[in-house]
């Protein structure tokens, strides 16, 4: 066991690897030096996964055999020079992780320790030295499980459902054919005889430099080499280019595979290694001023993938909104939108100095992991610039203080901080498999989500809206479990309609029609303006704004979001027009122009967007006052009592709660009538604080537990 020496935080002092020259098969040797931040040393900070424990290789580090992952030896391998030595900070070696009171304090430099240093190192893997599929079979059963559990929570909830009908009832039928489960889907993930293989060395700048080497995309000698492909689509979105003029983007004639299809594929291997998913890997390309993408021999400015990602957004939600192209590089494109753009843009806010808040973090990069799952919270911590004069959370990895308590340090503070309920919007985390679940209110970060962010799009719509007319929340809790607020019962569920599920673009398109039949039967009759309603209702009554900012020397990044007006009901029609939506229009005699009118035009792309912001794992819903809203996908009109919809203190959205029964809770006399917690909604005519005007006669405090 490597004789660390004792670090003095008051001193802010950090360890540092030398990494020594060597080259081939040397073995891997360094030393570790104490420095402090205050002196600023000059070092690269390695951003990296730690990967399996298992078959662990060894270092040399001063003279003692240290045991790192198979993925830390591969990434100081390629980082080794082969005539200087290399200065370090990586955190497996640099920081004792047997001492737990030394890995909280150095937590808690971070920030100081990537916004520091010279240069971020962002490994994304070694390059494969026998040929892979670039569907791993882990990657395959893992979707298998995900679209399992899928089919067994519908399976559930349908018999649940079935068990408050009767066989009369016209959606007892419906219900019984979801409460069967579906045979196995055969596998096919074998069947692509696509490898990815070892790839020739290359350096990319973002730069006129690059000229020459996009030129030998079209060399015989580099047909075959998928990985620079790749790099070459990520270096052509980065240059701005329509995404028709861009080669990867074409289609080939059916049953064809080119040196486009595998720079395609190659894109997505690239795309899904582990390096994206992981909650810490985002304070480490954040923070550092300037950070190089190292993926085996090739090296590429992450400024290059930022803009590629940048623009990319850009051209599909406006001018190239109706470009038809190759399915897999849609999605996976799309996935990296949801990965890489939320990191520019916490990057820039840094930048400008504006306030960025726990809760804003916590939502936006949850479904991101970590070993353990406290991380969840406490590699987020640095990238806080404002905790409003309140101390900041203080990490704890004390084997005594549990995820749960961490998650619920996390969500009050959050709370706290802000005087806001934002922490608590978009909690469709999966259910809790411990033996004793946490209260509705805490999420349990440590459950894995099937989506690899909140696409940055809720952290726009949320701030469109103050349903609670600007009233701070004051949140109490009670002995740990029930969380204290205000507020009080405006509404309950009537009806709520299938539940949007982001697969296929057909089927999403069908499930909106499900919505519109559901609102015509329940609002036709009693309200003129219904279709209107449900148009407002399906976009989040939001549009992106159709001007462009520019930054970074005239990169494109996505524009905010707004509140729709009057003139965007015909650019509304126009998008049903283009999806052959005609009956969803606002008026019966809108034009039915089926050859997509204006599909490319940047607003029927914007209002595609806002649609899919709001829509996306959601249940269109009707209330008892008949309004119309999205709400989450748990939401359901129970027998005898259905959920319920508040307005709370500290909510820019109402919220969707469920009766739980009489409880007795702490503090107070009496049994209390508490709830559990499902969501936030959206739910028209209440959006801008117009159930306010009851608030203070009604107000009464509401459990959550």
């Amino acid at each position: 066991m490597y004789p660390y020496s004792t670090l003095s935080a008051a001193a802010k002092e950090i360890r540092l690897l030398t990494l020594m020259p060597g080259s081939g098969n040397d073995s891997i040797e360094g030393s570790l030096s104490t420095e402090s931040l205050q002196s600023g040393p000059i070092y690269e900070a390695l951003s990296y996964v730690w990967g399996s424990a298992d078959n662990k290789p060894n270092l040399i580090i001063d003279g003692v055999t240290f045991a790192v992952t198979q993925n830390l030896h591969a990434a100081l391998k390629r980082l080794r020079q082969q005539h200087q030595s290399r200065l370090l900070w990586v955190d497996a070696i640099c920081i004792n992780q047997d001492d737990t009171s030394e890995k909280s304090f150095q937590v808690a430099m971070m920030s100081e320790i990537y916004s520091k240093t010279i240069k971020g190192l962002l490994w994304l893997g070694e390059e494969s030295q026998i040929p892979v599929q670039t569907v791993s079979p882990e990657q395959s059963l893992a979707v298998d499980r995900m679209l399992k559990d899928a089919d067994e929570v519908i399976a559930k909830l349908s018999k649940d459902m079935m068990a408050t009908l009767l066989p009369s009832d016209p959606e007892f039928d419906t219900w019984k054919s979801w409460s069967v489960l579906p045979p196995p889907a055969p596998d096919h993930s074998l069947a692509d005889a696509f490898r990815i293989t070892r790839t020739a060395p290359c350096v990319w700048h973002n730069d006129d430099s690059d000229i020459a080497t996009l030129n030998l995309s079209v060399a015989a000698s580099m047909e075959d080499d998928a990985v620079f492909h790749a790099f070459c689509l990520f270096r052509l979105l980065s240059a701005g280019h329509h995404l028709k003029d861009i080669p990867y983007f074409q289609l080939e004639e059916e049953g064809q595979e080119t040196y486009r299809t595998f720079g395609r594929r190659a894109a997505h291997w690239i795309c899904t290694r582990d390096w994206w998913g992981r909650i810490w890997t985002v304070q480490e390309c954040v923070l550092p001023d300037d950070c190089t993408v190292i993926y085996g021999p090739v090296t590429a400015p992450w400024s290059m993938f930022l803009d590629a990602i940048a623009n990319f957004q850009h051209h599909r939600s406006s001018c190239c909104a109706g470009i038809h192209t190759a399915a897999e590089i849609y999605d996976m494109l799309n996935y990296q939108v949801d990965t890489i753009l939320e990191l520019r843009a916490i990057q820039d806010q840094r930048r400008r100095g504006e306030e960025i808040l726990l809760g804003e973090l916590v939502r936006q990069f949850r479904y991101r992991q970590a070993t353990d799952p406290r991380d969840k919270l406490y590699a987020l911590i640095p990238l806080v610039t404002s905790w409003n004069g309140l101390p900041p959370l203080e990490p704890h990895y004390e084997k005594s203080f549990a995820p749960v308590d961490a998650f619920r340090q996390g969500v009050i503070k959050a709370i706290e901080v802000s005087r806001t309920l934002d922490i608590l919007c978009q909690l469709e985390t999966p259910v809790s498999k411990a033996n004793t679940p946490p209260p509705s209110w805490i999420p349990d970060f440590a459950q894995k989500a099937a989506h690899p962010g909140t696409l940055d799009h809720f952290m726009k719509q949320i701030h469109l809206y103050n349903a609670c007319g600007g009233v701070m929340a004051t949140p109490k809790v009670a002995a740990d479990s029930v969380l204290v607020l205000e507020g009080y019962c405006v509404d309950a569920l009537k009806r709520a309609s299938t539940m949007m599920v982001d697969i296929k673009h057909q089927d999403r398109m069908e499930t909106l029609s499900w919505w519109h039949q559901v609102a015509e039967e329940e609002c036709g009759k009693a309200n003129e303006g219904w279709r209107r309603s449900f148009w407002r209702t399906i976009c989040g009554d939001s549009i992106l704004r159709e001007r462009v900012n520019f930054v970074d020397g005239g990169v494109p990044v996505p524009s905010e979001l707004r509140r729709v007006s009057e003139s965007d009901e015909t650019v509304f029609n126009q998008w049903c027009a283009a999806h052959r939506l005609n009956h969803l229009q606002t008026t019966i005699d809108a034009e039915d122009d089926t050859e997509f009118p204006n599909i490319i035009s940047k607003p029927v792309g914007a209002i595609h967007y806002a649609i899919s912001v709001t829509t996306r794992d959601k249940r269109f819903i009707v209330s008892t006052k008949g309004r119309m809203g999205v709400a989450p996908k748990m939401a359901l009109v129970t027998i005898p009592t259905p959920d319920e919809i508040f307005i709370l203190a500290g909510g820019k959205t109402p919220f969707v709660l469920r009766p739980a029964g009489l409880r007795d809770v702490p503090g107070t006399t009496g049994m209390q009538p508490c709830y559990t917690l499902i969501g936030d909604c959206y739910l028209e005519g209440i959006m801008d604080g117009e159930a306010m005007a009851e608030y203070s006669a009604n107000k009464k405090p509401v459990y959550l537990v």
